[in-house]
């Protein structure tokens, strides 16, 4: 009988201190194995916080630098969040994006990368997620989202458009990264690096996918520099000079 009090008084010894170390835990800000800032977060950042670390740590990393530990064998790299600097925007370049431009990121997802959409989370899951995600950068709380550009309505197709789009593809000279037949294969293609210099290779129009909904900063046809007129006159001769057209799946 004294055996058996014993065992039920270092039991209950055991339950007691079992649970104030969770306690103690939880209030260090350590749950699931990762650690959690203490201090500076709102309600709403602490819920993305954790909503983070669940679904988004693995590729953009416990920092948010995009060092995730599946970040070396995804092609293109997870965006660096530290940065505030995102491709998908309807703002001006060199500006933050509209709150609306990330979360329309996570319902899409982005096609061609490995960032899936995020729908099946809430709305306000979503947004809780938006709130931890701007905690990475400074700039979040020194900056204003850029204005978003007016897009005018999509032109009809004519000949004439068709005419004078193949101008400006020519005198904006967007068949150096893009190739003569638009299958991204230009004679810069090989050249081209992202904002960290790692390898982007350009979209290749004809294979019909839908574009990533990117904000662009308009341009000025008659800023744009003119290709010079050896290479406008003999594109086919570029086209023969190219390697063989890359594909990013």
């Amino acid at each position: 009988m004294q055996t058996s009090h014993r065992t039920i008084f270092l039991s209950t010894i055991l339950a007691m201190f079992l649970a104030s170390g969770v306690a103690a835990a939880q209030n260090s800000g350590v749950a699931s194995g990762y650690p959690v800032p203490k201090d500076d977060l709102t309600p709403q950042q602490r819920t993305g916080d954790g909503l983070y670390k669940r679904y988004c740590i693995g590729c953009h990393g416990l920092k948010g630098d995009g060092n995730g530990e599946n970040a070396p064998y995804i092609d293109p790299k997870p965006r660096d969040f530290t940065l505030a600097q995102f491709k998908c925007r309807s703002t001006p370049t060199g500006t933050l994006p509209l709150d609306s431009d990330i979360i329309s990121s996570m319902e899409r997802g982005l096609r061609g990368s490995n960032m899936p959409s995020w729908l099946p989370l809430s709305d306000n899951n979503r947004q809780d997620l938006l709130a931890y995600i701007k905690t990475f950068s400074p700039r979040w709380k020194t900056e204003k989202p850029g204005a978003p550009i007016a897009i005018p309505p999509e032109p009809e197709v004519t000949a004439d458009h068709l005419r004078a789009g193949q101008a400006l593809f020519q005198k904006l000279e967007c068949w150096k990264c893009h190739g003569v037949e638009g299958r991204g294969d230009g004679p810069s293609a090989a050249t081209l690096t992202d904002s960290k210099d790692r390898p982007i290779v350009p979209y290749d129009f004809t294979e019909g996918h839908k574009f990533k909904q990117i904000g662009l900063k308009p341009i000025n046809p008659e800023a744009a520099p003119a290709a010079a007129p050896q290479q406008q006159q003999q594109p086919e001769q570029q086209q023969q000079q190219q390697p063989p057209p890359q594909h990013t799946r």
